[in-house]
């Protein structure tokens, strides 16, 4: 059977286990609010067909959303001035619920009125994966922020993944939560998304895992996971006293909190990590 065939079989066969997961955790105690409905959150895609799935399927059932009018999404085709209503909608009202999105919505967008965010997909891009828990994760946020990852642990893809969002969660305490800040220097020396694909391209043998997961090792070792935090420290100081003059001295923003957790289930597995400054 080719690919095609084998994709269109998984489609009509109704059976989408990534789905049951998210609907899993859009009924748990931790997404839904007094009332029983949940509260606003972000829901992060890759690419706009499954961003179009999401929707229909959301607001197909409204068990889990309330009425279809609280499901927007965002995308890159999605019009300016219609993206800045939604995005307004979004943060100084309680009419959209669920927020899906492209990157389109990932940068230097402020959507700080939610705190919870799920990755359905997650980028080979690290920088974007700080960039999408930004949108929530600002100064000013009063509520700790949640990021729920989305990973299909029998896939290549999904192993490399796990042992990533593992090693994130043993280093969190040491360096106090502040992993996701760093992720895109800690890939400088061996992009992820090369690590991705020779994942997918690789044989199949014990060697080959063991070897994946060396380089992950080196990736976050310790030592080398606080020199970065080192440099970035140094970095804002000096940009700090540059940049001093142009700071509000009225004004004082509320930090947001954090206390990074991690947990997993079955074959698609939620990885979860909240944080605050």
């Amino acid at each position: 059977m080719g690919l095609i065939e084998l994709a269109e079989s998984v489609y009509l066969s109704n059976r989408d286990s990534k789905w049951a997961r998210l609907r899993e955790l859009l009924e748990s105690e931790e997404i839904r609010g007094a009332d029983g409905r949940p509260h606003q959150l972000i829901l992060f895609t890759e690419h706009r067909d499954t961003l179009n799935y999401l929707v229909d399927k959301l607001r197909d059932k409204l068990d889990l959303v309330g009425e279809q009018t609280v499901v927007e999404a965002i995308h890159g085709g999605t019009a300016r001035d219609v993206r800045k209503t939604i995005q307004e909608r979004f943060r100084f009202t309680d009419e959209i619920k669920v927020l899906v999105a492209t990157d389109a919505a990932g940068e230097g967008v402020n959507l700080q009125s939610a705190h919870l965010l799920i990755n359905y997909d997650l980028p080979w891009n690290p920088n974007r994966l700080e960039q999408r828990f930004g949108r929530i994760h600002r100064i000013g946020q009063q509520e700790i922020c949640h990021m729920w990852n989305l990973v299909a642990s029998e896939t290549r893809e999904g192993q490399v993944w796990e042992t990533i969002l593992a090693k994130i969660e043993r280093e969190k305490a040491a360096l106090g939560g502040k992993v996701f800040d760093i992720l895109g220097q800690v890939f400088e020396e061996t992009p992820l998304h090369e690590l991705l694909r020779n994942a997918i391209l690789d044989s199949e043998s014990e060697e080959a895992t063991r070897r994946r997961e060396r380089t992950i090792d080196n990736l976050f070792d310790p030592e080398k996971l606080k020199a970065i935090l080192e440099r970035r420290a140094l970095t804002k100081e000096v940009m700090g006293e540059r940049s001093g003059t142009c700071a509000n001295p009225w004004s004082e923003p509320k930090p947001a909190r954090c206390n990074p957790t991690t947990y997993s289930r079955s074959s698609c597995r939620l990885f979860r990590g909240s944080r605050a400054k």
